[in-house]
């Protein structure tokens, strides 16, 4: 089986946080965060977000609390856009929506302005049970930060920080702040292997191979969109854990902006045991289009007792011909 992917114009979030310990986060950032939420500032120009930055380097003295108080507006204020519509700065500041490269670009804005070394680091952002086994298709459909912290680069995802700390969770969100590069690499590939910050880097096949057959217990957001031609094979790998034997699958197709165009369609099947003990299920991609998948597993004793295997995740793929995915034209969400 093999996942085709390639560049593309959004990023969906996706979380792993229940697999990952928590970032220990010092107490005097607690200081910082209080003051930022004490802004009343909304920044809803650029002109406005320069005054915001300039009374930033006012409060805060150090390079460290500049970054800080910019990774916690930022999550504070900027809400996901799954219309996958807004990216460039204007847009993101008058609608405080964007998608990852303008969470990202909005974080590198604030940096610039402090003076501090931050770069854009695109790569894959990585959650889902799909293997993505073949080391010329991998393609980038995240972008994160890194910035540099006397004389130290660090690693940072303000994009699923914001899904956390939008709602007031700071501790979740804290997660994706300062992330150690053995626990980035987990879920974020960069196409840049310098920007893995690992003494032994990680090629992409181990990367695949190694952090994408995880357990289906966790709990998270969509994961970003797989780019994938028609009749290829998707295959979703669950852990044996819970002992499950079958799948609810429900597949939607969906239009301009992220509206269904036909009924959901549920099917139930049997999981296919693999030789690790843990389950997988096929399935063939057979039109043409997008495409939200809603997947669960349950265990069924075959006397009519059923019991729940997971909670329900949720998928989303773009299926176009081989042709259309072999030509130059960028493939975003909805193109044809």
């Amino acid at each position: 089986m093999t996942t085709r992917t390639r560049p593309i114009q959004c990023c969906l979030i996706l979380l792993l946080s229940s697999l990952l310990a928590s970032a220990q986060i010092p107490s005097s950032y607690k200081e910082v965060d209080d003051a930022v939420k004490s802004f009343t500032q909304n920044a809803r120009t650029v002109e406005d977000l320069k005054v915001l930055q300039v009374e930033f380097r006012k409060k805060f003295d150090t390079p460290d609390k500049l970054v800080r108080a910019a990774f916690v507006w930022i999550a504070t204020n900027i809400s996901y856009d799954y219309t996958y519509s807004v990216s460039t700065l204007p847009k993101v500041l008058a609608r405080h929506q964007s998608i990852c490269t303008g969470y990202s670009e909005l974080m590198k804005d604030f940096c610039d302005e402090f003076g501090i070394e931050c770069e854009l680091v695109y790569g894959y952002g990585m959650g889902s049970k799909i293997l993505v086994n073949d080391d010329t298709l991998l393609r980038p459909n995240h972008v994160w930060n890194a910035v540099k912290i006397n004389n130290e680069w660090k690693l940072m995802d303000v994009t699923w920080a914001s899904t956390y700390m939008g709602e007031g969770n700071m501790a979740g969100g804290d997660r994706w702040f300062y992330v150690p590069p053995d626990e980035m690499i987990k879920d974020h590939f960069p196409l840049k292997e310098e920007w893995q910050l690992l003494a032994t880097p990680m090629s992409k096949p181990q990367f695949s191979t190694t952090f994408t057959k995880v357990s289906l217990t966790v709990t998270f957001t969509p994961n970003p969109f797989t780019l994938r031609v028609l009749g290829d094979t998707a295959r979703f790998y669950f852990s044996g854990e819970g002992k499950a034997n079958r799948i609810s699958f429900t597949y939607t197709k969906w239009g301009i902006n992220y509206r269904p165009n036909s009924k959901p369609v549920t099917l139930f099947d049997t999981l296919k045991l693999d030789k690790d003990g843990g389950y997988y299920y096929d399935y063939k991609l057979t039109s043409v289009g997008t495409f939200t998948f809603a997947v669960s597993t349950f265990n069924d004793d075959g006397n009519g007792t059923q019991f729940r295997g997971s909670d329900t995740e949720k998928y989303i793929y773009k299926v176009v011909t081989e042709k259309r995915f072999r030509s130059k034209k960028p493939i975003d969400l909805y193109s044809r």
